[in-house]
């Protein structure tokens, strides 16, 4: 009679050790992040990976490219050979032709990065084409709906201008509409 009850102990203690061990490994998983001023760790949730953006040479689009790929690519630990052909394949049109004129090889990575900001991670050049765009952009007709999209692409514009520290609306600027 004690054989038996010490097996069933033992069956049972073997369920709940496997059990512990399953939650260990589940835990083990799971990043965590400290709170501020505290000792208490919260789960980091496993979100799907960002898609590394395309950038087709549009100077109003290098911030947010840059920004993704470099968090995506760029600033991970990993080969700069590796990060040369995915900064190749995330580039369209003009921009790929640029970034293929360079050998693939580890040593250009740094000078490919280099020219692409030089080129495209211009603060004047942007406001220029800023300003262009607020001059030239119409309403392609007097239908309410176009004009309703031509104020929301001057709004976009000159929110944009805003941020790069450009203000439109003061006398001194005016002459650059």
């Amino acid at each position: 009679m004690n054989v038996e009850k010490t097996v069933e102990h033992l069956d049972e203690a073997e369920l709940c050790l496997s059990k512990l061990i399953d939650l260990g490994k589940m835990l083990e998983s799971t990043e965590t992040i400290p709170l501020k001023d505290s000792n208490v760790y919260l789960p980091v949730t496993n979100l799907p990976p960002i898609p590394i953006p395309r950038f087709n040479g549009d100077i109003r689009e290098w911030g947010a490219f840059w920004g993704a790929f470099n968090y995506n690519v760029h600033s991970r630990r990993m080969d700069d050979l590796q990060k040369m052909t995915y900064l190749l394949d995330a580039h369209q049109g003009e921009t790929r032709e640029c970034v293929k004129q360079y050998q693939i090889s580890r040593s250009t990575h740094p000078t490919v990065i280099q020219h692409l900001k030089e080129k495209y991670d211009n603060k004047q050049a942007l406001v220029r084409h800023l300003l262009r765009r607020l001059r030239t952009t119409e309403a392609k007709t007097k239908r309410l709906e176009d004009q309703e999209k031509l104020c929301e692409t001057l709004y976009s514009i000159v929110v944009h201008l805003q941020q790069k520290g450009k203000l439109i609306d003061t006398s001194t600027n005016r002459g650059d509409l």
